[in-house]
């Protein structure tokens, strides 16, 4: 199956600061928090192609798109990218083979994350009570410690999924929403990558 998606990210090395994590947890609404570890392929060059083993799946992500950077608030700016992503269960011999034959070439990320889902609904956003409830269109907000190569670093997203058609729409009103309601540090478009280009900069010392 094939899932379109928009999206804005930041990395910053270090933990999650205060502040952040203050402005995620407001509400009454209080985000699971969720632990794991993927295996992303080595692209160092890369920054269109993300593969991923999660959990017995394989996740790939093909970026279809660079919208450049934009200032979506006094204090924050990113780069906005439409990405498409392909799911499907893996054997589980198999990807323990992958894991331990070619781990020179497969990068593990732990994660630990924690993440808002939002609908639209009456022409305004509103958070989904139950992030497991599955629905159509939406944009999801994700906060994430993250350790790669014995550093960790912190991840802000969005992320509006569904009719394509209706992605520009979504991540905007989201966006909006969450950020006039928030007092997050400056994140700034110097920061801002996706996965595999958070990675391919990661593997090149560029950060």
């Amino acid at each position: 199956m094939t899932y379109p998606t928009l999206e804005a990210r930041w990395f910053l090395q270090g933990q999650i600061p205060a502040p952040i994590a203050q402005d995620f947890h407001q509400g009454t609404i209080v985000p699971t928090l969720e632990q794991r570890e993927d295996w992303y392929l080595q692209l160092p060059h890369n920054n269109d192609l993300g593969i991923k083993l999660r959990e017995n799946k394989v996740e790939i992500k093909k970026r279809t798109a660079d919208r450049g950077t934009h200032q979506l608030s006094d204090q924050v700016s990113g780069q906005i990218e439409e990405w498409v992503k392909w799911s499907f269960t893996s054997d589980v011999e198999n990807q323990l083979f992958l894991e331990q034959t070619f781990n020179q070439e497969w990068l593990p990320v732990k994660k630990s994350r924690q993440q808002k889902t939002f609908r639209i609904l009456n022409q305004k956003p509103t958070e989904v009570i139950d992030p497991a409830c599955p629905i159509e269109q939406g944009c999801n907000l994700e906060l994430a410690t993250l350790e790669i190569q014995k550093q960790t670093w912190f991840s802000l997203g969005f992320e509006a999924f569904g009719e394509r058609d209706r992605l520009q729409e979504t991540f905007d009103q989201v966006v909006h929403h969450v950020l006039k309601n928030s007092q997050f540090l400056t994140l700034q478009a110097e920061h801002s990558y996706s996965y595999p280009g958070w990675i391919s900069a990661v593997l090149q010392k560029q950060i």
